[in-house]
């Protein structure tokens, strides 16, 4: 079972193993911010001391969050060279697990961007707003949030040629495909509709 330790009680001298993955982090502050600790660190004792196996990150961003506690499995069976040799070999797992799952991510995302039959592969992050000045840049992000998809609402974008309506329409359908939704560039591109079949909530 876990026990609840104070910061002081722990030895923290192995902290400089692990990298620090800033966006990583902010989604466990966030995290532990909203839901609380829900996974113990992994700590050895040594004397009157706990010595920290996993689990830095977690103390790190308890400690922004001005907590000064944090729940612990402590390993009475064990010493510090085969605790070390359990987390490695857990980390590593964990990692090639954390691969795989990017590389099948990305290859879902690729295969729906085909799919789309997009004529360009445009993006907001570089449509030239400067130069078209009739472009309400907040409003544009605003569609990119993609609210309108579950809302069951449509966008019509209506304008002389080449003012960027196609490459606007393509940008906000790429931010859906990008999503995890599975959409469908309709004649051309010029109007984007979103497929009734989903990856997620689609519709």
């Amino acid at each position: 079972m876990p026990q609840t330790l104070e910061f002081h009680q722990l030895d923290r001298r192995l902290a400089h193993l692990r990298v620090r993955h800033p966006a990583r982090f902010r989604r466990l502050l966030a995290s532990l911010a909203e839901t609380g600790q829900q996974t113990p660190i992994v700590v050895i004792q040594q004397a009157s001391r706990y010595l920290v196996i996993d689990g830095h990150h977690r103390i790190a961003a308890l400690e922004q969050l001005r907590r000064d506690t944090v729940d612990a499995i402590v390993l009475d069976t064990v010493n510090e060279a085969e605790a070390l040799l359990l987390v490695t070999y857990t980390d590593f797992v964990a990692g090639l697990l954390r691969a795989q799952w990017r590389d099948r991510q990305e290859n879902a995302q690729e295969w729906r961007i085909r799919r789309a039959c997009l004529p360009e592969r445009w993006a907001l992050e570089t449509f030239p707003f400067a130069k078209q000045p009739g472009v309400n840049r907040k409003q544009i992000r605003a569609f990119a949030e993609l609210d309108f998809v579950a809302k069951h609402e449509n966008i019509v974008f209506i304008g002389p040629t080449a003012v960027g309506k196609t490459g606007l329409a393509s940008s906000i359908l790429m931010k859906a495909l990008q999503n995890g939704l599975r959409c469908q560039a309709d004649g051309g591109a010029v109007s984007p509709a979103f497929d009734d079949h989903h990856d997620e909530s689609c519709v």
